[in-house]
């Protein structure tokens, strides 16, 4: 649910005096009705002329703007300085503060002030990381008010400090104890040589083509190899297993609240698998939208999952649309040359997957795909379910 914008109540009672005034003045002309008149109007005029004079000379800032990053569940401080520079002592300052979903704020969401002549005021508000992601803390309008509600003055303001929440690698059940015994069993199918048509031993496996039979694919996709290579003559070289991590965008029309709820089940679960990889000697390769271009991110030491952790914390989420512009088919292409084709365990990080990450101990995830290599066919089935071994773990 999006939080309700406040808005600064007009001063009704006044405009009920002002009419019962004018009502009264058609029925009775008597002097001190017409006194009490004037003396109101002069009052409203005055209190007017006070905004127009005033208002110039406040001036609204942020201490120490530069962005910050934080785990979950720790404090962060945004504060806010407002100074009056006139002689007179100012209106009423209704000060709104932006909504935020990854860090919250249970102080204020907005705030109601008046500052004395020639003085500075610093308002500082606590916000508490709650979700894992990037958000802005600031003020995102301030309205000035005269003292009986009737005159206003907006000012649009784009005062905000970036805020990062650092996600924070979870234990993840069940797929720890299956990577375990996955990597278990590729050790023990590695020492079995892999028998050929004609009897001979082969040390290296052709990729998929196109035309292969389905029982040939099979076979292929189960020999544990580190990377499929086309035949060589020489001795093949241990290299270490690849994972492609694809951080999947998420529609635009999802509400902020759900968005950020969904963008830290999404970053949580991306270290942790990350992180349980890296633990296992892998090596993992991250690819991720950022500002309307596809990135990626290659960690080869478990040293590297704080380095993950800083670069996930500024991840947003956007960018998710339907169609072909939403997967990485073009980066894909040009920066994995498909002459020498490559195993891949992909962890498609969707809003699919998020909506399964409910439990809080453990992420009994997630939506293992493994795509059946090769070639140029790869590119137009990548992300077709029904091409991929599609394995859930709840």
């Amino acid at each position: 649910m999006k939080k309700k914008k406040n808005k600064v109540a007009p001063n009704y009672l006044f405009i009920l005096v002002i009419l019962y005034l004018v009502v009264t003045l058609y029925l009775k002309t008597d002097a001190t009705y017409m006194k009490f008149l004037t003396i109101c109007i002069i009052g409203v005029v005055v209190s007017g002329l006070h905004v127009i004079l005033v208002k110039p000379h406040l001036s609204f800032s942020i201490k120490d703007d530069t962005r910050v990053r934080i785990n979950k569940k720790e404090g962060v401080e945004l504060i806010l300085s407002i100074q009056n520079k006139s002689w007179l002592q100012s209106p009423y300052i209704y000060i709104f503060l932006k909504p935020t979903y990854h860090v919250i704020s249970k102080q204020y969401k907005s705030i109601c002030m008046t500052l004395p002549p020639l003085t500075t005021k610093e308002i500082v508000i606590d916000y508490i990381g709650e979700y894992s992601g990037k958000d802005f803390m600031g003020i995102e309008e301030i309205v000035v008010q005269d003292y009986f509600g009737l005159i206003k003055w907006r000012i649009i303001c784009c005062l905000q400090k970036e805020v990062n929440v650092l996600p924070q690698a979870m234990p993840l059940g069940k797929m720890e104890y299956l990577l375990n015994r996955i990597k278990v069993k590729a050790q023990a199918e590695d020492q079995i040589p892999v028998i050929s048509s004609d009897g001979e031993v082969c040390h290296e496996l052709a990729p998929y083509v196109e035309g292969d039979s389905l029982k040939l694919m099979h076979w292929k996709l189960l020999a544990r190899r580190d990377i499929y290579m086309v035949r060589q003559r020489e001795e093949h070289a241990v290299i270490k297993r690849e994972y492609l991590f694809i951080l999947d965008p998420i529609c635009e029309e999802t509400e902020e609240e759900n968005r950020a709820k969904l963008v830290d089940k999404v970053l949580v679960a991306c270290i942790s698998c990350a992180y349980a990889f890296l633990k296992q000697e892998e090596k993992v390769t991250l690819i991720y939208k950022e500002e309307n271009a596809w990135k990626q991110f290659t960690l080869s030491e478990i040293t590297a999952v704080e380095q993950l952790a800083t670069l996930l914390s500024s991840y947003t989420g956007r960018g998710g649309r339907v169609g072909e512009e939403r997967w990485p088919y073009a980066y894909l292409k040009q920066n994995y040359p498909f002459e020498i084709s490559k195993l891949f365990l992909t962890l498609t990080l969707s809003r699919n997957l998020g909506e399964q990450l409910e439990d809080e101990k453990y992420l009994n995830i997630l939506e293992m795909k493994r795509s059946p290599w090769s070639g140029e066919g790869l590119l137009n089935t990548w992300y077709l379910a029904e091409e991929f071994e599609v394995k859930r773990y709840v």
